[in-house]
Formats: C-alpha cells, sequence, structure tokens
C-alpha cells in the first residue's frame, strides 16, 4: 500500500511541477511580445525600447516631461512621438498576443470597438476622434 501512495504523491509533485512549467513559459512567452512589441515600436523612431516596455507593463508614461503639465517645446515634442509610439506598440502587442490564441480563437469574427455608451463606433466616429 505504501508504494501506491509514494507513487500517487509522487506522480501528483510531478503534475504540479509540469504545470509551473507551463505557467513560467506562458509568462516567458508573454515577456517575449511586449519585449518584442517595444523594440519595434522603437526602432521604428529612434526611442528607447525600455521606456516603451515600461509603458507596456505598467500604463506610466515616464519619458520627459509626461504628465507633468508643464512642458518645454522639446519635451512636447518628444511626449508626442512617445506616445505615438506607445500606440503603435500596443498595437503590435495585441497582435502578437492573438497569434499566440488557438487557430479556432484566432477565426472567430473581429467585434468593432464601442463608444462611451456601449455602442459600436462607425467609421465617421473614428474620423473625427469621437
Amino acid at each position: 500500500m505504501r508504494k501506491v501512495e509514494g507513487s500517487s504523491i509522487t506522480s501528483s509533485f510531478k503534475c504540479r511541477v509540469a504545470v509551473r512549467e507551463m505557467e513560467h513559459n506562458k509568462l516567458e512567452t508573454v515577456n517575449h511580445c511586449i519585449r518584442e512589441a517595444a523594440r519595434q515600436a522603437a526602432a521604428s523612431g529612434g526611442l528607447l525600447p525600455p521606456l516603451i516596455e515600461g509603458f507596456l507593463r505598467t500604463g506610466e508614461e515616464t519619458w520627459d516631461g509626461a504628465g507633468s503639465g508643464r512642458f518645454t517645446l522639446a519635451q512636447f515634442n518628444e511626449d508626442e512621438v512617445y506616445t505615438r509610439a506607445t500606440k503603435t506598440a500596443l498595437r503590435t502587442l495585441f497582435r502578437l498576443l492573438g497569434d499566440l490564441l488557438p487557430a479556432e480563437a484566432q477565426v472567430a469574427p473581429q467585434v468593432g470597438p464601442r463608444n462611451d455608451s456601449g455602442e459600436h463606433w462607425s467609421d465617421g466616429d473614428r474620423a473625427c476622434g469621437a
């Protein structure tokens, strides 16, 4: 009987280890996607990838002048460039993460963005920035 118990415990332990390894691999894959999205967005404008990666991980804008309310012209321009780059990085990140989904999930029809009242935006709304 002890062999069966020991075997069961060993099997349970191996299963937990395998699950932890799978979770670690998933996290590593997501981390790779974040780094790659930041790298691609930064490369297009000669920007610093760690600043964009930091934004993708935390949502914080850590480049010069961001959120200070007081901008020099150079800081304003830099903020504009990094803001555009972070939008590009988010699109890239969503695409990379979407590629990780199972094939059946990838072929599901896409749902368009919604406005604040829960209605789908029309093309005219998007063009006006509403």
